[in-house]
């Protein structure tokens, strides 16, 4: 009878803590404008998409397309620049995405099977192992000023479960492992590109038609990298 009654209690703080829009687990204070106008959104032929959940290395890839669409520009020479062309679609929403700054990459945490498809759009995937998943999204999460606080042990049976903001990390890397092979989805791994930068790097610019110079990948290989980044972008954005 007791462990009937912590069972319930579990699934009442479950239900205060998110709410389930349209299959997306979310946060009630971020609103649900953004993130119905993202499930609906009509792709373009020239979107490119960075479609990662949370903590899987989104800011690292944004900077590396970042660069490889700017002839190797530094993301912190104009950061307004940088966010113009690399909205978030559920959370900057429709007003972002109709004016951004071409070329450019729409970043989403949604998984790849609820992101708008387009057979002529491109779509890159990051995937990262659990663990550091878990680990890094925690800490994250604890920095929101809007959302309940977790501590680990709740937060990581929330990681298991699949609730909890942006939606199930193991559905959301089925989704992407399961699409590995459309020719306009590329499918990278943060550990691959912590252990094969320059392969990756490479790799991308071929993905959406990037002539890749020695030039370019030196100055690619130098912003992108963690210590040029640490420190000068704004860890607290979504």
């Amino acid at each position: 009878m007791e462990s009937e009654q912590t069972s319930d209690s579990n699934e009442s703080e479950q239900n205060e803590l998110f709410e389930i829009v349209d299959g997306i687990c979310w946060v009630s204070d971020w609103g649900l404008r953004n993130l119905r106008f993202s499930l609906s959104y009509q792709t373009r032929p020239d979107d490119l998409f960075i479609v990662t959940y949370p903590r899987s290395g989104t800011t690292w890839m944004q900077n590396i397309v970042y660069n490889l669409l700017t002839n190797g520009q530094p993301f912190n020479v104009s950061t307004t620049d940088f966010f113009e062309r690399n909205p978030h679609l559920e959370i900057d929403g429709k007003k972002c995405i109709e004016t951004m700054r071409r070329p450019g990459a729409i970043k989403t945490h949604l998984p790849m099977h609820r992101v708008p498809y387009n057979s002529l759009a491109k779509y890159i995937c990051v995937i990262r192992n659990p663990k550091d998943v878990c680990i890094s999204y925690y800490i994250f999460y604890n920095m929101w000023p809007d959302v309940p606080k977790l501590e680990f042990d709740r937060f990581f049976e929330c990681f298991i479960e699949g609730y909890l903001p942006f939606g199930d990390y193991f559905e959301a890397l089925r989704s992407a492992w399961q699409r590995r092979h459309y020719d306009n989805v590329l499918l990278v791994s943060y550990e691959e590109m912590q252990t094969e930068s320059q392969s990756v790097i490479e790799k991308i610019a071929n993905f959406i038609n990037v002539v890749l110079n020695d030039q370019l990948l030196e100055k690619i290989m130098k912003y992108a990298s963690f210590d040029y980044m640490k420190g000068k972008f704004d860890d607290e954005r979504r």
